[in-house]
């Protein structure tokens, strides 16, 4: 039976059959477990474009990094602890009992340091507890 790609698999370029895709037609696509064309950021966790499921080339949102190395998006405390929003090189934004220093570091508020870890003191966890900077 004679059919094209895209006609039987969505998103795919070319396959090797009917329910086997092995290129999507899109850099918003990546192949899945089951060799079909997904959504990027389902594929690899953050992830908005890639050129397949282990290559990241830009992040779904500012809440995360694009590692160079790994080609990964990682979260942005990854790289700068209390951050929740960032670019490559600085915090853009700190969570819950933190403020950006003059440094772009997230710093803990006051009230929140105890025993050296950034928590906050009525109770609740803030978003990550780090060492004070």
């Amino acid at each position: 039976m004679c059919y094209t790609c895209s006609s039987t698999l969505a998103f795919c370029m070319t396959c090797t059959s009917s329910t086997t895709c092995t290129s999507c037609s899109s850099v918003v696509y990546a192949i899945n477990a089951t060799s079909q064309c997904e959504s990027c950021s389902l594929v690899v966790p953050g992830c908005l474009t890639c050129l397949n499921s282990s290559y990241c080339l830009s992040c779904i949102s500012d809440a995360y990094y694009l590692d160079a190395t790994l080609h990964v998006c990682l979260p942005c405390y990854f790289l700068f602890p209390g951050c929740t929003q960032c670019s490559q090189t600085a915090c853009l934004l700190c969570g819950s009992g933190f403020h950006l220093n003059t440094k772009l570091q997230c710093q803990c508020n006051v009230g929140y340091l105890i025993n050296g870890f950034c928590i906050n003191v009525f109770g609740c966890n803030s978003t990550v507890t780090i060492p004070y900077i």
